[in-house]
């Protein structure tokens, strides 16, 4: 790994290294004698030029001689024929690939300058491919990918934006189905998640019908990820070994949200309906008690006014 911690030129921060949503584990079919072709997704939050290549044993950063891969490198793990070609963001590996097995890919992420030859960063990744037969077509084989077909309760888009609140556990439910309605012996045997520190993935996964799976996950965001937007990614895997798309989402996380004293919120609205909630707070040693109303009324109009009154009532002791 390499870090070019001087501030960037354009904007006077610290560079920002590539990232990518690549899975840590990607399953893959062949026939004989099978090219597979894997895209790896990759981003820079500064707008830098951003490159993919093969891991090193020897190659120089920042003037140390380091050992990038050590048994996972290309030339141990892979065919020769495996090769990058770069489209857009994205990298695709193409090799071709004889028997089933498993292989380590060990790859650079680096950054650069526009019209620059020296990188900001070198980052290692480091992912499982693993190769199975393509099933013999019999009338128990599924040969179609599974589908991520839900996140409840919120339901979001992929790439899509959820807020959560620090401190408030957030709980979602991953659903997936198998692509095969009649195939009495395919299941949903594992998702694979990448996700924020400290979320907790269920033990089990359950059936929710006879072709669709779930399985829970928890979250109580911290006070070091406040304002931070982390990234959420699931695979479904079936029990053919095969894999849904990757399905990610983003979660931002803030302060609890609270309406202060005679704060008003309008919306557009025409339904009608009244919420009243009553809190009382302890009375104070001044012998106060402070009781807060706070009254969503939504009239036929345009507009919804919300309103929080404080009374003050004055008691005697």
């Amino acid at each position: 790994m390499y870090l070019n911690l001087q501030a960037h030129p354009d904007n006077g921060l610290v560079n920002h290294s590539p990232t990518s949503s690549m899975p840590l584990v990607t399953y893959v079919h062949i026939a004989n004698n099978t090219t597979v072709s894997i895209d790896i997704p990759m981003n820079d939050s500064d707008g830098d030029m951003i490159r993919c290549r093969f891991a090193k044993s020897n190659n120089i950063l920042g003037g140390i001689l380091v050992n990038e891969c050590q048994d996972a490198c290309s030339t141990i793990a892979l065919p020769p024929s495996a090769q990058f070609i770069s489209i857009n963001d994205t990298y695709r590996l193409n090799v071709n690939l004889t028997s089933p097995g498993t292989y380590a890919i060990a790859i650079q992420f680096e950054d650069f300058l526009e019209n620059s030859t020296d990188i900001l960063s070198s980052i290692p990744f480091q992912f499982i491919l693993i190769v199975v037969n393509e099933l013999s077509g019999t009338s128990n084989d599924c040969t179609y990918l599974p589908t991520t077909i839900d996140i409840q309760p919120d339901s979001p888009s992929c790439d899509s934006i959820l807020t959560v609140q620090m401190n408030i556990q957030y709980t979602f439910t991953v659903i997936a189905k198998i692509a095969c309605l009649n195939n009495t012996k395919a299941s949903i045997t594992n998702f694979m998640t990448s996700s924020p520190q400290g979320m907790l993935k269920g033990d089990n996964i359950y059936p929710l019908t006879s072709t669709s799976y779930a399985i829970n996950h928890t979250w109580i965001p911290t006070g070091d990820q406040l304002h931070q937007t982390l990234i959420f990614c699931t695979i479904a895997i079936d029990s053919q070994f095969y894999s849904s798309n990757q399905y990610c989402f983003y979660l931002f996380v803030e302060n609890q949200t609270k309406l202060t004293s005679n704060e008003s919120i309008a919306s557009d609205s025409k339904s009608v309906a009244v919420v009243t909630l009553n809190q009382v707070t302890p009375q104070s040693r001044f012998g106060v008690a402070l009781t807060s109303d706070t009254t969503t009324t939504t009239t036929e109009t345009t507009t919804t006014t919300v309103t929080t009154t404080t009374t003050v009532t004055t008691t005697t002791t």
